[in-house]
């Protein structure tokens, strides 16, 4: 019994391992500008002022291992960024039309700086919202509520763009395509406003344009509804056909239908987003349009009318294959009167849940000025726990199966007291989708090379960078292995690995900007007819290691280590004896590390 009773415990312990760490997990929060909510955090600030927040934001976000932002880069047709076509918004400088001024662009260097920290870019729009609020909004004369007022509808304190208009969703549509061609972000983002939540009492007016563009379609409401289908298409197939690998998303209110009124919907008793805003979000996953969906489960768990934990098995069961992200409320920690949010552990138990389902592959935070403030403890719980080591974003869905190439040539020199790696990008002779980012992680000198394990990734960072160094290394250097994978824009991994390892005893050599390669000791391979042959020329007499590695790092063949003279020496072995699809040579001399990757010329892959 007691046996039993200790075996039991040890699985539960697993398990709760296993739910507590994901190597993929999408960690996102919303940075919402509109009316300032997030960033800026006034409407006056100075250029330098705007950049120093951001970078105290992001540098933040980084810390905790937050790995994707949405920035809200169109509020109400303006823009936080250099648009031919719609104004600067007023949130970003006070006056609506009213560039930065010195001037910058806030979403490139956005951009810039988020990749330089590895973590995703997704610009969000808020497609058909005009004007915030007519009374208060200061609008400019090339604003499109003055350009084309007849694309407008009056609701309540807003203007809205009219999306039963086939220019409108055009129109639209290329603002979206504009930023998607301009700039290097990792995906297109829409919250829930298509058509506005229902005022009590008011009736938006586009009875005339349902009249004249209905389509053959009888139903007011599911004309609305097809609206914004063909509008989800038209933007998914737009970005998919410029720029693969540029993911879509939209974060739909948490609730589809209820069961009371579909078979198919979920067990609550609130709004719907059906025919609230006429978002039929369901349909969007079966039909493939989306790369995920963000459904905004605000709610906590056990509430009476929406469950959190019966609305995310929902959406677990709903996904069809698409990646799903559950939008949390972090702002309601601590302020909301509902007496679970203010116990403080309300978001990590619903990350738990997240975790334990199979179709859910992360969460993102609304909002980050609530998340900033660190309620009731919740950044230092995550980051001491759920969100202890790096997860890499999940891969998408909708993509063939090669996988990118590894970098390739990895050095390691001493610069400042730290290790700095340097590596070559990987070619393109297998997979043309390249490196988007890269991965570190840092193994012991004699542990295993294991890169499923995540507790061992130190750092992500962006394509366009091919150097990193350790800052964590300082004084008292160890030996360790370091191994950098590629991951492509669909966010696969390369199956083979760049190793660059540091033995203890090299740590003498190694002066600053003292590179591997800096040594006359040089390393060639040939390989033809199934043979290779490895050519090594050494500068001088010194104890030589060739080893020969699979394409996961694990040692085949050691095929020298003695003393050699100065001189150029050849070896042959045989590629039909390598099992994986490519295979790494790694010389030794003087304490440096040559590591070059190969693929086996009797290789199907």
């Amino acid at each position: 019994m007691r046996y039993i009773l200790l075996l039991i415990i040890i699985i539960q312990i697993k398990v709760f391992c296993q739910i507590n760490s994901p190597k993929r997990e999408f960690r996102g929060i919303w940075i919402a500008t509109v009316e300032n909510i997030d960033w800026p955090s006034k409407n006056h600030l100075s250029t330098n002022e705007q950049k120093e927040e951001f970078l105290n934001i992001i540098n933040q976000l980084k810390i905790n291992k937050i790995n994707a932002v949405f920035i809200q880069v169109r509020p109400s047709c303006d823009a936080f960024y250099q648009s031919d076509n719609e104004p600067w918004s007023e949130w970003l400088t006070g006056k609506q039309g009213k560039a930065p001024d010195p001037f910058y662009d806030p979403l490139k260097f956005i951009v810039e700086e988020c990749h330089k920290r590895g973590i995703e870019i997704h610009a969000w729009f808020n497609p058909f919202r005009s004007v915030m609020n007519v009374k208060t909004n200061n609008i400019s004369g090339n604003h499109i509520s003055k350009t084309h007022p007849e694309w407008n509808i009056t609701y309540g304190n807003y203007k809205w763009l009219n999306p039963g208009l086939p220019q409108v969703r055009n129109y639209v549509a290329s603002i979206v395509m504009d930023v998607v061609r301009k700039y290097n972000i990792d995906g297109v983002h829409f919250d829930d406003y298509f058509y506005p939540y229902p005022i009590k009492n008011k009736k938006f007016g586009d009875a005339r344009s349902f009249i004249k563009y209905s389509r053959g379609i009888k139903n007011l409401e599911n004309w609305r509804r097809d609206n914004i289908n063909l509008f989800v298409k038209q933007v998914s197939d737009s970005i998919h056909i410029a720029k693969p690998g540029c993911q879509f998303g939209i974060s739909p209110f948490g609730i589809w239908k209820n069961i009371s009124s579909d078979k198919f919907g979920s067990n609550t008793s609130g709004s719907e987003s059906y025919s609230k805003t006429y978002s039929d979000s369901r349909k969007w996953l079966m039909e493939g349009w989306v790369d995920y969906l963000v459904p905004q489960l605000y709610w906590n768990i056990g509430n009476p009318v929406a469950d959190y934990k019966t609305l995310a098995e929902w959406w677990n069961n709903n996904s069809y294959g698409r990646n799903i992200f559950i939008g949390q409320s972090v702002y309601k920690i601590g302020t909301d009167k509902n007496e679970d949010w203010m116990r403080g552990n309300q978001i990590s138990s619903q990350i738990t849940i997240n975790r334990s389902l199979k179709n859910i592959h992360g969460n993102v935070f609304f909002n980050t000025n609530a998340f900033m403030k660190n309620p009731l403890g919740l950044k230092d719980s995550l980051k001491r726990n759920y969100y202890k080591y790096y997860a890499l974003t999940p891969v998408l869905n909708n993509n063939g199966n090669l996988f990118p190439n590894p970098p390739e040539n990895g050095t390691i020199s001493m610069l400042d007291s730290k290790l700095s790696l340097k590596w070559d990008k990987p070619d393109y002779k297998i997979n043309p989708d390249t490196a988007i980012y890269y991965v570190i992680y840092k193994f012991p000198e004699f542990d295993s090379i294991n890169i499923s394990n995540q507790e061992k990734i130190v750092d992500i960072i962006f394509g366009s960078d091919t150097n990193w160094t350790d800052t964590l290394s300082g004084q008292n250097i160890s030996g360790c292995n370091y191994v950098i994978t590629s991951l492509d824009k669909n966010k696969y991994e390369s199956n083979d690995l760049c190793r660059i390892s540091f033995p203890k005893d090299s740590e003498s050599i190694l002066t600053a900007a003292n590179y591997l390669f800096s040594s006359p000791d040089s390393l060639e391979v040939i390989s033809q007819n199934n043979n290779a042959k490895i050519i090594i020329t050494l500068g001088k007499l010194n104890l030589v290691t060739l080893k020969i590695f699979d394409s996961y790092g694990k040692e085949i063949k050691e095929m020298l280590h003695e003393y050699r003279d100065s001189g150029r020496y050849e070896f042959e072995f045989k590629e039909k004896d390598i099992k994986s699809k490519g295979y790494i040579v790694q010389l030794k001399t003087r304490g440096y590390y040559y590591t070059k990757k190969y693929i086996s010329t009797n290789s199907i892959y």
